[in-house]
């Protein structure tokens, strides 16, 4: 991972951001504005990335209520 190119490190790290988001609202750690904040603090370049991960990973896990 680490000999990879610096995008592609930060889409693996957005990718693990995003799983953990749809976890922690799932247990309710996490509430739909703190995940707002998530998007909002990432570079322009990202965000679309990031939304497309925590909509997969919200599919995946079974929940439907979009978390964002």
């Amino acid at each position: 991972l680490a000999r990879r190119p610096e995008q592609e490190r930060q889409k693996v790290e957005l990718d693990k951001q995003a799983a953990r988001q749809v976890w922690q609202c799932r247990r309710h750690l996490a509430t739909r504005d703190d995940v707002a904040k998530a998007i909002t603090r990432q570079p322009e370049e990202y965000r679309t990335y990031l939304l497309e991960r925590l909509n997969y990973y919200r599919e995946v896990k079974g929940s439907h209520e979009q978390v964002y």
